[in-house]
């Protein structure tokens, strides 16, 4: 039977969003299963947390290519690739004999999933063509993320305790991901029609891939890896050459990368004036991975780093109680999982506030109150060591859940400013930087309470003491978080006009706002911006 009208658009969403959804289940899940892959590969804690972290350094590092990439070829073309190696990655995931060649082919799983995200942002304005229902359904799908990060606990945690361990996981992961190759070819695939990029041919599109800025590519990806690996070998001891040396030289890297996007029209003056002709021929027709159009975004830069802030912030206080509930009370996976539940809660709430009412309050305005929640949680969260019974109850269940509202208030809303403002090609690559700065976020949150915790060993009061302390960090992020988005944050222009037109036709009912008069109020919106 043939798919029309809205049963398709529908269908075709749902497809998108369970690809969205087991990706970042597996990446949940795979957090609970640690200690089973450390048993059954027979290794040490450290080692088998590469399993993890294999998967991180990939898709922080790819994300944002993968985004610009799309852009020019088609997300419609690497939406449905990158679903069938995400599959094929996890059947030999369950499937190899030895822990090296797992934690490879996590890393190719990793580069999957930096496809998989970006692409997946970058249909749904193809999708829905309607902006506000676009961003409706851009709400559904952050509330698809909370959802099933949650859930990815939970199953990691009810693998954990089955004959089948992680294997269950990655057979399971690898059925989801084939069915949705195969639906693709009649849901994704058509999509292109609705793509400006599909108007070019295929000679052009490679004629534009071969342009892509692959020196400035391999700084991002590099700097990228070299910050996660730095970060990771980071939480065992910073005392090592191999943390401090990768954090540095990824900085700089990045540093680097940034500073040659943002003065690129500099940076080819410079080779003109040192008569570096053939360098200048070569470089003047690269398509930076950023391209100014990005970057001048009003909001790109605040929202890059409270983006960071935001996963700081969050995963923290998921990891405090998963691993408090492991360690401190003993619980076994499965319970630790299920305390999660009130995050996940708070999650799909926040992002249902956006979706229900999108109106209710302005971007702005939303990420503020998402931190000022998240901060509030904190303060709760320090409380720790004043509590002696019924932690769960007392402290942890209302933390959880105001946590977990103030995340998913920030989201919905940091797309609209960010991947909602941006030009339609440069979407997918919007959300891929976005994407890795809250890798980033994560990596530096891991690590910095992996450095806190230590091994876990003592007494019980001393183990208290220690995750006490993982709470401050918890209130640093949400406080700088805040900060941030008070000063730096912009109101859209849209929203900015609305408003100033609003206010114009309340206070006069005499006479119908002109053209001439729509273009002066669009004028003080923009200086008002």
């Amino acid at each position: 039977m043939k798919l029309e009208g809205k049963n398709r658009t529908y269908i075709t969403f749902f497809v998108i969003s369970m690809a969205c959804a087991f990706d970042t289940s597996c990446v949940a899940a795979m957090v609970a299963l640690n200690q089973n892959v450390q048993d059954e590969f027979t290794i040490s804690y450290t080692k088998a947390t590469w399993g993890l972290t294999s998967y991180a350094i990939t898709f922080a590092g790819f994300i944002a290519f993968f985004g610009r990439l799309g852009d020019i070829a088609g997300n419609h073309y690497l939406f449905p690739l990158s679903a069938l190696t995400f599959s094929i990655c996890s059947l030999l995931c369950a499937t190899v004999p030895n822990f090296e060649a797992f934690a490879v082919f996590r890393a190719l799983q990793g580069i999957a999933g930096a496809g998989i995200v970006p692409s997946s942002y970058a249909l749904i304005p193809v999708l829905f063509e309607d902006q506000e229902v676009a961003a409706k359904f851009l709400s559904v799908l952050s509330i698809v993320f909370a959802a099933f990060f949650g859930i990815g606990f939970i199953l990691g945690g009810a693998f954990a305790m089955s004959s089948d361990g992680y294997k269950g996981l990655f057979y399971l992961v690898f059925a989801v991901m084939l069915v949705i190759f195969v639906s693709s070819y009649w849901l994704i695939l058509p999509l292109g029609k609705e793509i400006k990029t599909e108007e070019q041919t295929w000679s052009e599109k490679r004629r534009l891939m071969k342009l892509l800025d692959y020196p400035g590519s391999f700084l991002f990806i590099a700097g990228s890896i070299f910050i996660v690996v730095g970060l990771t070998e980071g939480g065992e001891s910073w005392k090592k050459p191999v943390a401090y040396v990768c954090f540095v030289v990824g900085i700089v890297l990045l540093a680097v990368f940034f500073l040659y996007n943002v003065f690129f029209s500099t940076f080819l003056n410079l080779l003109e004036w040192c008569k570096l002709t053939k360098i200048h021929r070569y470089m003047s027709t690269r398509q930076i991975l950023i391209p100014g159009q990005v970057m001048n975004l009003s909001n790109f830069w605040p929202c890059m780093i409270t983006c960071f802030l935001n996963y700081c912030c969050f995963l923290s206080n998921f990891y405090i109680i998963n691993q408090y509930s492991l360690f401190e009370e003993s619980n076994s996976p499965i319970i630790a999982a299920i305390k999660l539940v009130p995050v996940v809660v708070g999650l799909v709430l926040a992002n249902s506030v956006s979706l229900f009412t999108p109106r209710c309050i302005t971007p702005k305005r939303g990420i503020i109150i998402g931190f000022v929640i998240m901060a509030g949680a904190a303060i709760i969260l320090v409380q720790l060591k004043e509590v002696e019974t019924d932690l769960f109850w007392k402290l942890f269940f209302v933390t959880g859940f105001m946590c977990g509202f103030g995340s998913g208030l920030y989201f919905p809303y940091m797309l609209r400013i960010t991947v909602g403002e941006a030009p339609m090609e440069y979407k997918g690559i919007t959300s891929g930087v976005m994407q890795t700065f809250g890798q980033f976020g994560s990596e530096v949150t891991f690590s910095v309470l992996a450095s806190i915790l230590g091994e876990l060993t003592g007494t019980k009061a001393d183990i208290k003491s220690r995750f006490q302390n993982t709470t401050y960090f918890v209130i640093a992020t949400s406080a700088l978080g805040l900060l941030i988005s008070v000063i730096f944050l912009r109101e859209p222009k849209k929203v900015v006009h609305d408003e100033i037109t609003n206010d114009n036709k309340g206070s006069s009912s005499e006479y119908s706002v002109s053209e001439d008069d729509d273009f002066i109020n669009y004028a003080k919106a923009d200086s008002k911006v």
